[in-house]
């Protein structure tokens, strides 16, 4: 009786042969529903944020394709990267919440894009923007003030045509780690405000007409990794609160009107890998205090009429891969110890100062793109040649020295037969 049962409730459950086909269907019909309820829901753009973006793309020029989703992630609002192009993308990247399937805009790349709009105001009504990078385009106006009520921890807007003056007011953007403004317009002095940006890691001001002294403030930068005002005719001393910066990885100050020296307790930054200074107002009248930087791989301290003879602790730097002591009144022999430093340096320049004794023989072996030009060597036996390789000796002997040495070797190098018209047609 029980089996039997079983037998008819098995064939009560079990479809038919030729009922598959519907529930086929069946299933066919609910997953396409699903499926379109889940297309319903998926995650959008806030309605406003869209409308933004329009006017944002107006104004940088920028061609998005709004029939789709900004935050969808395909092509046109998402570009993968390129190795051969790094300074390249075109990304807007959102936050979405999972509950409400509302997605706000927080990072908006537009790298190498050719854009040759304004910086728009607009940008302040994405509220949940924390990253700007508008680097290598043509777009010129002025820094909005407006932006500095977004949550930003990077901005930048390197190589593009903006004027006008850094506005006090990105002072306030307490959480910015990096502001890259190089390469463009700015004019007028560096706001005492940014001295607020504790959280601030990079300013990279290059090329821009900034001027005016470093205000104290930015001694409160305490963070601060890079600072680099390359080209700008900023004036006053080297203060005194570059001592404060002691988690400094690179400073960069050539071509402009600072003056030396260097203050005493410069010789805080011990982490200091890339110093670049040059050009300064004056000279600097002694080698800067440097025995303790040790990480050191980029040393350029070019016509800074520097005297005395070279340290023999930068034979120590054994990461060092560029040593420019050019154009100053160095004088005495190279150190022995530098020899340590042959299998790291891949650039020295010590052209144009006063140089005497030997050129060490792994300056002249090394391959490396080196110049000792225009110095005052008196050792013997003088190089054969000019141009050793990629090593520069023209004018590096004392004229008096030698006497059989060769003519592009001597001091006041002499010039033989006439002048050659260099005019171009």
């Amino acid at each position: 009786m029980r089996a039997s049962r079983a037998a008819t409730a098995g064939k009560h459950f079990l479809p038919a042969p030729h009922s598959f086909p519907a529930v086929f269907v069946l299933i066919l019909l609910l997953g396409f529903n699903s499926s379109v309820d889940l297309f319903c829901d998926a995650q959008k753009l806030a309605p406003d944020e869209v409308a933004t973006l329009k006017v944002i793309g107006s104004k940088l020029k920028k061609k998005w394709d709004f029939s789709m989703d900004p935050c969808s992630g395909t092509n046109g609002w998402v570009t993968p990267g390129r190795k051969d192009m790094p300074v390249f993308a075109n990304n807007v990247t959102c936050n979405c919440n999972s509950t409400s399937n509302i997605c706000h805009v927080t990072s908006i790349l537009l790298k190498g894009q050719n854009l040759t709009g304004t910086l728009p105001a607009e940008f302040a009504n994405l509220t949940f923007l924390t990253d700007i990078d508008l680097t290598w385009n043509y777009l010129n106006g002025t820094i909005p003030v407006a932006w500095a009520s977004l949550p930003l921890v990077h901005l930048s807007i390197l190589g593009n045509r903006v004027s006008g003056t850094i506005p006090k007011e990105l002072g306030d953007i307490s959480t910015l780690k990096e502001l890259i403004l190089e390469g463009n317009q700015l004019q007028g002095p560096i706001p005492a405000e940014l001295g607020k940006l504790a959280n601030l890691t990079y300013f990279l001001a290059n090329g821009n007409n900034l001027s005016g002294e470093l205000p104290d403030s930015l001694g409160n930068l305490k963070n601060l990794q890079y600072f680099m005002i390359d080209a700008n005719p900023i004036s006053g001393k080297i203060p005194s609160f570059i001592g404060n910066w002691t988690q400094l990885l690179r400073l960069d100050m050539q071509g402009t009107s600072v003056e030396g020296p260097f203050p005493p307790n410069f010789k805080a930054l011990k982490s200091l890998q890339q110093l670049r200074v040059s050009d300064l107002k004056g000279g600097i009248g002694t080698f800067p205090p440097l025995q303790d930087m040790k990480n050191m791989q980029r040393l350029v301290l070019r016509n800074l009429s520097i005297p005395g003879e070279l340290p023999d602790y930068i034979g120590e730097m054994n990461k060092l891969a560029t040593l420019d002591l050019s154009f100053n009144n160095l004088s005495g022999s190279i150190p022995s110890s530098y020899g340590g430093l042959a299998s790291s340096l891949n650039n020295l320049y010590l052209t144009n100062n006063k140089l005497n004794g030997t050129i060490p023989s792994w300056i002249l072996t090394s391959g490396q793109k080196f110049d000792v030009s225009y110095n005052s060597f008196t050792g013997s036996p003088a190089p054969a040649t000019c141009q050793l390789g990629t090593v520069n000796l023209v004018s590096s002997y004392s004229s008096t020295s030698l006497d059989n040495i060769k003519w592009c070797l001597r001091r006041n190098l002499p010039c033989y037969g006439h002048p050659t018209s260099m005019r171009t047609h």
